[in-house]
């Protein structure tokens, strides 16, 4: 009978035992509470069936075969260190459990730390190109203003160039150096340049080419070679009809001159010279001058 009893107390231990060493593994992955109750629960289930078989080996010591004896015991003890594994595996559970909540910590407090330096960063560079936009407006205000002072000095260069290109002075005089005679029409030479400016009036073969426009002082000077000889010239403009000036001079006395002076508007490109008025009877000393009062352009 007691054989039969220990026989299934063994059988029992080798149930539990088998469980056991499955929960080592299994519940370690569950919570640490359940753990630790299911640890204990098995603890005190292993103290009660050590003393059961304490009781049933001094009971029955003279009775029970040394070896199945010899069995439970390896297993009970097999039993024990199957509990003492569960409690070194909660335990370290634990230990590891709270290193990596003491990280997941620290990391959450450097998280925030990390986000709070963002946002003073996101402030400092919103701020910063704020400013640097002011700065870019100030600039570009002051280039404005830079070119509005430059188109002002080129603009008031030009007027004073111009104004200084319009007070051009420009001027002329030629004159005969020996008696000439001429029929009707003839163009009046006259081969000495007593003063030409360097602009504004070309003198080519006695013909005047305006290269300004403006307002011309004319003077026409003529002079008779003698008694009852007459000289008569006038002042034509672009190969009209019209006269621009007219002189008349009938020597009475081998001295005589008639002169004419007229300030008319020329363009530029106009062009003017003297010619003779019907026969006409020059002498030497006869000119043609012309001078530019006002430039209009």
């Amino acid at each position: 009978m007691t054989i039969k009893i220990l026989a299934l107390l063994v059988c029992i231990f080798r149930a539990l035992g088998s469980n056991w060493l499955t929960v080592d593994h299994d519940q370690c992955s569950s919570n640490y509470d359940e753990f630790k109750t299911l640890i204990d629960k098995n603890g005190l289930q292993l103290i009660r069936f050590n003393s059961k078989v304490a009781e049933l080996k001094n009971e029955t010591a003279s009775k029970i075969n040394t070896e199945e004896v010899a069995m439970v015991q390896a297993e009970a003890k097999r039993l024990e260190e199957t509990q003492n594994k569960a409690n070194d595996s909660l335990h370290s559970k634990r230990e590891r459990t709270a290193d990596q909540k003491e990280r997941f910590r620290k990391l959450y407090h450097e998280m925030e730390s990390i986000t709070g330096n963002i946002s003073r960063l996101e402030r400092v560079m919103a701020a910063r190109s704020v400013a640097q936009s002011q700065r870019q407006q100030k600039v570009q205000s002051l280039l404005d203003q830079i070119r509005a002072v430059r188109q002002n000095n080129t603009d008031l260069g030009l007027n004073i160039l111009r104004e200084l290109n319009l007070q051009t002075s420009a001027g002329f005089t030629i004159q005969t150096n020996s008696e000439v005679t001429l029929q009707d029409r003839d163009i009046l030479m006259f081969p000495s340049i007593l003063h030409r400016s360097e602009k504004g009036l070309d003198v080519s073969n006695s013909i005047l080419t305006a290269t300004y426009s403006g307002v011309y002082l004319f003077h026409v000077t003529v002079c008779s070679q003698g008694a009852g000889l007459i000289a008569r010239a006038v002042v034509c403009k672009n190969y009209s009809h019209r006269w621009v000036g007219f002189a008349y001079a009938e020597d009475s006395n081998n001295s005589e001159c008639g002169s004419n002076t007229v300030v008319i508007e020329v363009q530029k490109g106009d062009r003017f010279w003297v010619r003779s008025h019907k026969k006409s009877y020059f002498s030497s000393g006869s000119s043609f001058s012309a001078t530019l009062i006002q430039r209009t352009e």
